[in-house]
Order: structure tokens, then C-alpha cells, then sequence
């Protein structure tokens, strides 16, 4: 457990009870902030998998805790991408390097990853692998929850997380109790591995194109919870190469409605419509996360070219990156320009 995150979250929580007037168990018990410091969530996605965390508190509380969350782990991060650094220069596993020198710096560009969609880790189906390590990327996780999540044996599930460290997709946390794994850089990119045929440029721009179309889209209806506010490429779509695998695209997404009580209403109706559309949600989470997940649904509309991430998606503290769209309201969009970081 990560003792300076769970006495960090006691602090904030007894902040949040003398504003309320209530017992500090009241906002959240000791229980979900040890479940949170062990498993560091920094999404409401991966928060949205705790137990303990209803809807009420989900809504009122998720984006202080991941906040918190995410501050304690910028520090571990640094030494991560440290010792990953080390690590993708001796695995050199697709057969070109993840950083890459340019002439003036040692600029650090992701290269996308083809995953053969026959072959197999620890005799488990590749891509079954690659969707585990991407659903998880943001947590920390167990051979047990590779079991539980693949349906594996023990002996399945503790070969498959042994394979996974010897490649260097997964490395042990320093942060929990032993037991406990988490994505390296090498692994993020088998996680963002893709199986498609590669795309010409000139596909690949015109998807692009396509995407940014309903980016406007989504900002101009008051359909969904959310609207776009930055559009990021990165990967190989800014390199030279006339094929890609993928577009990898980052978005800035951010409610639609001012304060709290507009969001939470906006999410609710969200949901109502799904409902009364013949949507069925497998769980509370899947229910909690849907007015998220339908913005990515229409970005994406099924294209195979499209790999979507968050805009607070690690990988971009680590390559350079694009703007191609800025929500200006009443102005002109500014020219696209390229830099590092520019997401933060």
C-alpha cells in the first residue's frame, strides 16, 4: 500500500467531513482508501472498479481522488520511465527502437506496434493479452485478477505474468506488497499493439479528417455529457513513414455543463436515453462510465485506424505530439504546431 497516498486521502477526506458535518466514515471509510492507495487508480474508470463506491460518491468524490492519485504517482512515475528507458534500449522487441535520437535532441517518438493477431504468450491468445494490458494500464493489478480477468488457472495466470516480466511489458510494484504488477513503457505500447492492415498516408489523413468531422459534431450537439476541447496525434502519424498501423489520437474531454449538479444531471439523462434506447449496462461501472464511453463510441465509429486515448494518458508525457484541434468559440482555430508536453 502506498502509505503517503492512503494518509493524503485521510486528510482530504476529514477536510471533506468538517465541510459537511459528518463522521469522516461517512465520506469514505479506511477500507476503500487502502483499496485506492494499493491500487492507484488514475482514471474513474479504473476508480469506478473499487468496491465500496456507490453512485452518489463516485459522482461527488472520483475526480478529487483520482486527482490525489495522480499527484503521488507523477513522482514514481519519473523513476519508472528511468529504468524503462534502460530497458527499451536492451528490448528491442518489434524490431525498431520505441525512442529514437533526432538530429538536435534525444526526442522520445512511440512507434506503433503490429501484433500478429495468430500468435500466442504463454500458450494465451496475443490479443486477448494486449486487451487485458490496455484495460488495466492505469491500475495495479494481481495474477489473480489475470485469472479472474482471462478465465486462467493459477498456474495459467502465474506463467503468463512470468512471461510478461521477462518481455518487459510488466514490472513489480514498489508501491503495494509485493503482489502486486504494473505496464511498463515497452508493455503500453504491446497494449496499444494493433492488427489492422497498415494505412497510406493518404488514408490515414483522410480518417483524420473524418474524425476531426465529428469532433464538431459532438461540440455542436447538446446530445452528449461532454464536449472536446483539445485534439492531439502523436506516434507514428508525425514521422515520415507513407504506412502506418494506426492514427494514435489523444482528446481533451471535458463536461459540457458548468458545475457539479449540471454534470451529474447531464450523465443521468445521458443514461436515461441509453436505457429507454434498449441499452443494458452489465454493471454499475459500465452504467457510471456510459456517457464517457458513448462520446469515444462516436469518435471512434468503429474504425479500426483510430486508436483514442485521454489527453492525461502517460504515453504522452513521453513522445512528441500535435495539436490538430482547439475549441475556440467566436475565434479562429490556431495552426497546428508541434511539441512536447503540450498537453499539460
Amino acid at each position: 500500500m502506498n502509505e503517503a497516498l492512503f494518509q493524503s486521502l485521510r486528510a482530504w477526506r476529514l477536510e471533506q467531513a468538517r465541510a459537511q458535518k459528518v463522521s469522516a466514515y461517512v465520506v469514505l471509510p479506511d477500507r476503500v482508501l487502502r483499496a485506492i492507495a494499493m491500487q492507484l487508480p488514475v482514471t474513474l474508470e479504473a476508480l469506478s472498479h473499487l468496491n465500496g463506491i456507490g453512485l452518489r460518491k463516485f459522482e461527488q468524490y472520483g475526480q478529487a481522488v483520482i486527482e490525489l492519485v495522480r499527484n503521488t504517482r507523477s513522482d514514481e512515475r519519473e523513476k519508472l520511465l528511468k529504468a524503462q528507458h534502460a530497458m527499451n534500449a536492451k528490448l528491442n522487441l518489434i524490431g525498431q527502437p520505441i525512442c529514437t535520437p533526432s538530429q538536435t535532441n534525444q526526442r522520445k517518438e512511440r512507434v506503433t506496434m503490429y501484433i500478429d493477431p495468430k500468435s500466442q504468450i504463454a500458450k494465451v491468445p496475443a490479443m486477448r493479452v494486449r486487451d487485458f494490458l490496455h484495460r488495466t494500464r492505469d491500475a495495479y493489478w494481481t495474477c489473480e485478477t489475470v485469472a479472474n480477468r482471462l478465465k486462467l488457472s493459477d498456474a495459467r495466470a502465474q506463467a503468463l505474468v512470468s512471461e510478461l516480466l521477462r518481455l518487459g511489458y510488466i514490472e513489480r510494484s514498489d508501491v503495494a506488497d509485493g503482489k502486486h504488477y504494473h505496464i511498463t513503457l515497452t508493455g503500453s505500447t504491446f497494449a496499444l499493439a494493433s492488427a489492422a492492415r497498415p494505412l497510406t498516408r493518404k488514408t490515414a489523413e483522410r480518417k483524420l479528417d473524418e474524425f476531426l468531422d465529428r469532433v464538431r459534431a459532438v461540440n455542436a450537439s447538446q446530445s452528449f455529457a461532454f464536449r472536446i476541447r483539445r485534439v492531439l496525434v502523436f506516434g507514428s502519424y508525425l514521422t515520415d513513414q507513407e504506412r502506418l498501423n494506426d492514427i494514435d489520437i489523444a482528446i481533451d474531454m471535458v463536461p459540457r455543463e458548468d458545475g457539479p449538479e449540471k454534470h451529474k444531471a447531464a450523465n443521468q439523462a445521458r443514461i436515461r436515453a441509453a436505457e429507454q434506447a434498449g441499452r443494458q449496462f452489465s454493471s454499475f461501472q459500465d452504467e457510471c462510465m456510459w456517457p464517457t464511453k458513448e462520446v469515444y463510441l462516436f469518435l471512434k465509429s468503429r474504425s479500426k485506424a483510430i486508436s483514442l486515448h485521454p489527453i492525461w494518458d502517460a504515453v504522452l508525457e513521453q513522445t512528441e505530439s500535435r495539436v490538430v484541434y482547439q475549441e475556440e468559440p467566436d475565434a479562429q482555430q490556431p495552426r497546428a504546431s508541434t511539441t512536447k508536453g503540450e498537453h499539460d
